[in-house]
């Protein structure tokens, strides 16, 4: 997959969000952000699909190698976003503010 090359993006989180995100960031180690949830079932994407592109972004860009994915969401995405979780896969959904 040959995506285009973007500037990174910034947050700036609340403290409570920081404290609570801070806690997974590894230094030195690249980090990755995905949504997997919409407001409306027809724009969600299958599951399974994310599963693929996480682990075709961590595969392909030398970048995102090895990187530590992150998923956000609102508090109801929460249970859907689990079945991805591994050891470096973590569940935001509902636990931050964005």
């Amino acid at each position: 997959m040959k995506l285009p090359q973007t500037q990174p993006s910034t947050v700036w989180p609340s403290d409570e969000d920081h404290a609570e995100v801070v806690k997974y960031i590894e230094p030195g180690r690249a980090h990755l952000a995905i949504g997997p949830a919409a407001n409306w079932g027809g724009k969600e994407w299958p599951l399974d699909r994310f599963g693929e592109l996480i682990q075709n972004l961590r595969d392909e860009n030398p970048k995102l190698k090895g990187a530590k994915v992150f998923l956000f969401g609102a508090p109801q995405d929460s249970e859907k976003a689990e079945k991805l979780v591994d050891q470096d896969i973590v569940n935001l959904c509902g636990r931050i503010k964005m």
